[in-house]
């Protein structure tokens, strides 16, 4: 397995969620969907961005046969949580509003299920 301490990352999301700390459960997910970790695992430096995706296309052929299966939802997921990564720390900063008013249940709900997808690729490794 690539990242022994998935199972302790995953529930800190979930603790999160039940506090109702959305903005932070987005935040938590974004760091556990980084994939870094699978980069390294193969040999390959992580590029200093925080969106791995076009890194892992690149290296696909160091994949296992269900991430390359799976590389264009794994590729969506690590994007659209990279568009989250600045407002999610920031808010929003033109408007002046708090990353806690950004998000909401559904929000967390969204990324919560797209951790345990990419975790569950993850195990397959």
């Amino acid at each position: 397995m690539i990242c022994t301490g998935l199972g302790a990352r995953l529930r800190a999301p979930q603790v999160l969620y039940e506090e109702e700390s959305y903005d932070d459960v987005v935040r938590e997910a974004q760091e556990i969907v980084e994939l870094k970790g699978a980069l390294q695992y193969i040999g390959i430096d992580p590029p200093q961005r925080h969106d791995v995706g076009a890194t892992l296309r690149a290296h696909q052929d160091q994949l296992p046969d269900a991430w390359r299966k799976k590389l264009v939802r794994i590729e969506k997921v690590s994007a659209s949580l990279f568009e989250e990564r600045a407002p999610v720390f920031c808010g929003d900063e033109t408007d002046v509003i708090p990353a806690s008013d950004l998000y909401d249940r559904e929000d967390a709900e969204r990324v919560l299920n797209w951790t345990t997808e990419l975790a569950d690729y993850m195990n397959t490794w």
